[in-house]
C-alpha cells in the first residue's frame, strides 16, 4: 500500500497504516512518498498528515523539505483557506527534517513577512480577507501565529518592523490600530531598533494618524527620558496639525520627568486655536510641575478666561496649591456665573477654601451656589 501510489487509498487510511507500520517496524517508512502525493486531497486532515510526515521522514529527506518549503511559499493562500494550522505544521516539519538551519531561517523569514502583510496590510486587490482585531476581542489565530513564529525565530528585525509600521499610514482605522498593537507586542531581535523605526515614520510624515501612531509606539518602546525622543516630541509641537500637537503634548506628560527645557514650547501652545491643544498643554505644565507662583497672574489668569470649559476647569483644579491674589480670586469668583454647572461648583469650592464670603451673592441664579450662600451666611 505504501509503495504503490496506484492503489486508490484515501489519505486518512494511509495515515492509519503508516502509523501502524511505524509501531511494528524500525525500518524506513514506505508511506512517505505516497502521503506526499496525496497532500491537498483531504484538507480536513492535511495538517495531521504533515505532522505525521515529520515523524516518518529521516533527516534531510529532500522531497519532504521541498514540499514544506512550497507550503511556506504559498502561505498566503493557505492562511486564507485553512487558517494557520497547515502552515504551522509545515514549519514544525521543516524544522525537524532539515538539518541546515539556513534553510529553515530563510523559509521562516519569508513566512513572517507574509504574516505581517496579512495582519498589517490593507485590503489587497485580490480581495483576500484580513483578520482585524477590535478593542476588547482576543487576537485571531493568524495574529497569534505571527507572534509565535517571531518569538521562536528570535524576534523580528528592523525591516520587518518597518513593514509593520507601514500600516500606521493606512486609511483604514482597524489596520492602523492593529499595526500599532503588533508593533508594541511582537518579539523583537536584539539588533532591532523600534525607536529608530518609529522616528523614521515621523520623518516620513505620512499623515497625522501615522504620526500619532508613531508617537504611541515611541511611548511603548523608548527608554524613559531619552533625549532624542524628547527633542523630537518637542519639535512636533510646531506641527500645523492639532491632532499631532495634542498627541505630542500628552506623550511628553507621560514620557518625561519634570524639566523646564520644553516649558516655553508648551506655554506657546496655550494660545493655540484648538481647545484640545490648549488643554493638553496646560495638563503637561501642571503634571510636570512646571508652573510656579509667578505664572499665576499671567498664564493661569489667561486660562481662566479661555473659551473651553475643559481648560478653565483644569485651571481651577490647579489653583488650590498656589498663592492667589485678591484679583485672581475675584476672577475665579466670577466663574460662579458661568453656564457650566461643574465650573460653578469648582469656583464655589475654590472661593470657600479661601474664605471669600463676599463672592457669594444672596440672590444667586444657580441652585448649587444658593446652597453655598446658605452655608456661608
Amino acid at each position: 500500500c505504501g509503495q504503490n501510489p496506484e492503489i486508490q487509498w484515501e489519505l486518512p487510511y494511509l495515515m492509519v497504516m503508516a502509523e501502524s507500520y511505524q509501531q511494528i517496524s524500525a525500518s524506513a517508512s514506505p508511506f512517505i512518498e505516497t502521503i506526499l502525493q496525496k497532500l491537498g486531497e483531504e484538507p480536513s486532515v492535511e495538517a495531521k498528515a504533515i505532522e505525521l510526515l515529520a515523524k516518518l521522514a529521516p533527516k534531510d529527506h529532500e522531497q519532504v523539505i521541498k514540499r514544506m518549503q512550497r507550503y511556506l511559499r504559498e502561505a498566503h493562500e493557505h492562511l486564507y483557506t485553512d487558517g494557520p494550522s497547515v502552515v504551522r505544521a509545515a514549519v514544525q516539519c521543516l524544522e525537524q527534517v532539515a538539518s541546515d538551519e539556513s534553510v529553515v531561517e530563510k523559509a521562516c523569514e519569508r513566512l513572517i513577512n507574509v504574516l505581517i502583510h496579512r495582519c498589517c496590510g490593507s485590503i489587497a486587490a485580490n480581495g483576500m480577507k484580513y483578520d482585524w482585531i477590535k478593542k476588547g476581542r482576543t487576537a485571531s489565530p493568524t495574529h497569534k501565529f505571527l507572534m509565535e513564529v517571531a518569538k521562536k525565530r528570535g524576534g523580528v528585525k528592523n525591516l520587518q518592523l518597518w513593514n509593520i509600521a507601514s500600516g500606521f499610514s493606512s486609511t483604514i482605522t482597524e489596520v492602523r490600530c492593529e499595526s500599532l498593537r503588533i508593533f508594541k507586542k511582537i518579539p523583537k531581535s536584539p539588533e532591532a531598533q523600534p525607536v529608530f523605526v518609529a522616528l523614521k515614520v515621523l520623518d516620513e510624515n505620512f499623515s497625522a494618524s501615522a504620526c500619532c501612531a508613531a508617537i504611541d509606539a515611541l511611548l511603548h518602546t523608548a527608554p524613559p527620558n531619552q533625549p532624542e525622543v524628547t527633542d523630537r516630541l518637542v519639535l512636533l509641537l510646531r506641527s500645523p496639525d492639532c491632532i499631532v500637537k495634542t498627541a505630542a503634548l500628552a506623550a511628553l506628560a507621560k514620557y518625561t520627568s519634570p524639566k523646564t527645557s520644553f516649558k516655553d514650547p508648551a506655554v506657546k501652545c496655550l494660545v493655540d486655536a484648538d481647545p484640545f491643544v490648549r488643554r493638553a498643554a496646560l495638563q503637561l505644565l501642571i503634571e510636570l510641575e512646571l508652573l510656579q507662583n509667578e505664572d499665576v497672574e499671567g498664564l493661569l489668569s489667561q486660562c481662566l478666561a479661555d473659551s473651553s470649559s475643559d481648560v478653565v476647569m483644569l485651571t481651577l483644579e490647579s489653583l488650590p496649591g498656589m498663592q492667589l491674589s485678591e484679583e485672581m480670586l475675584g476672577k475665579a469668583a466670577e466663574l460662579m456665573d458661568h453656564a457650566d454647572p461643574l465650573l460653578r461648583l469648582e469656583a464655589k469650592k475654590l472661593c470657600s477654601d479661601h474664605g471669600l464670603a463676599k463672592a457669594f451673592k444672596p440672590h444667586h441664579v444657580w441652585p448649587e451656589t444658593d446652597e453655598a450662600v446658605r452655608a456661608v451666611h
